[in-house]
């Protein structure tokens, strides 16, 4: 048995946000070879009341710990460093689960590894998510905000210097995709750097029903997705209309909170539905997934998520960070508003085309991305590097 802590400030929600997924898939994983997780939930500013409905469904997965101070005030912002209430819980609860690995949910964590005052033979390792100097400055290139959990806070100054600086406290760095990893191992290279891409099972549609000329965007409520959304509505969809205006959009997902509702709400054959609980019927109905991110970093899983689904895909340079080589497979790429319309009228207007884009899509998941594929060797060498420190 292997005894796991995963160190959080926010809950994984079933369907949520691409770091929620991404966080979920792993530890789902973990615990499907059998390994035990406590769940350690930290707090922070704007943070709404975690309620016991929203841990039940987890409970099959992980054993969930929230930090008894319940006074929102002394909560730090989402992307600042550890508070001292904080690094005396996470004490605590490494002294009450005795885990043969600590798991840190994105770099600013890792501050809680910094001073060590447990047994030596436990193993730490940071989820990073991002790089984060790079996604700062990245963002703020478009003025999108790149932490949207920071409230009406100021963003924590964060640069390269002070990145290296707190993923050393870690033995293990986990880097979401391959050209993350290639930085973190310049950055720290005498520091264990494992690449662990989210990993996807296939899904098999009921119903193979879809509505002619049917698009599909799915987003979070960050900014850069609503930011992206609104580019393909304004320069996109007024082409795609003109040259078929069979066209219809659904665009579901929290980015409705952020997105110009006013200007947007009442565009021919756009409906946005915003978030819904079973996203299948949706796949289904749909003929093309559009991901028109403009900005962005990490890994984007709605893209492979549509690609488990067998979905036609068309997507910006961008949308595709992280997915290596899928443009020679089923997805389309596209930077500009011309050639972006032109790929979704073929893929709409051509069955064969889309049909063989379908299949592809879902082969790239079953050879790249399945689990045991993504996450199966960096399990495999830390079993062996937990039982050698167990003789």
């Amino acid at each position: 048995m292997i005894k796991i802590l995963f160190v959080s400030r926010d809950l994984p929600e079933e369907g949520g946000s691409g770091t929620s997924v991404y966080r979920l898939s792993i530890l789902r994983y973990l615990k499907k070879i059998g390994c035990e997780i406590d769940y350690l939930l930290l707090h922070y500013r704007d943070e709404k009341e975690i309620k016991l409905d929203q841990i039940k469904p987890f409970k099959s997965v992980f054993n969930v710990m929230q930090m008894k101070s319940r006074n929102p005030v002394a909560y730090p912002i989402w992307s600042s460093m550890p508070t001292e209430s904080e690094i005396a819980c996470f004490k605590e609860q490494v002294n009450n689960s005795k885990p043969d690995l600590i798991i840190v949910d994105h770099p600013w964590m890792s501050g809680l590894l910094k001073h060590k005052t447990w047994d030596k033979k436990i193993r730490t390792a940071v989820l990073t998510h991002d790089v984060q100097y790079k996604k700062i400055i990245d963002f703020m290139k478009h003025n999108v905000a790149p932490y949207k959990r920071n409230g009406n806070n100021k963003i924590p100054k964060w640069d390269e210097k002070l990145e290296k600086e707190i993923l050393s406290y870690s033995d293990i760095i986990l880097a979401i995709q391959s050209k993350d990893m290639k930085i973190f191992r310049k950055m720290l290279p005498e520091k264990k750097v494992a690449y662990l891409p989210i990993s996807f099972d296939i899904i098999d549609l009921l119903s193979t029903k879809q509505v002619k000329g049917r698009c599909l965007f799915i987003g979070g409520s960050a900014q850069q997705n609503s930011y992206g959304i609104e580019w393909f509505l304004d320069k996109v969809w007024p082409i795609l209309v003109r040259k078929n205006n069979s066209m219809t959009l659904h665009i579901c997902g929290e980015v409705k909170k952020t997105m110009n509702l006013k200007k947007y709400s009442n565009i021919n054959g756009v409906s946005i539905v915003g978030k819904i609980a079973f996203l299948r019927k949706e796949y289904e109905e749909a003929q093309v997934c559009v991901v028109p991110l403009r900005v962005g970093s990490g890994l984007k899983i709605k893209l492979i998520e549509a690609m488990s689904y067998g979905k036609a895909c068309v997507s910006t340079s961008v949308g595709t960070y992280g997915v290596e080589n899928v443009s020679d497979y089923g997805v389309d790429v596209a930077d500009n508003e011309q050639m972006f319309a032109k790929c979704v009228l073929k893929l709409a207007s051509n069955d064969k085309k889309r049909k063989t884009s379908e299949l592809l899509n879902k082969q790239y998941i079953r050879t790249y991305l399945s689990p045991d594929v993504t996450y199966g060797a960096f399990v495999l060498d830390l079993m062996s590097s937990i039982k050698q420190n167990q003789t």
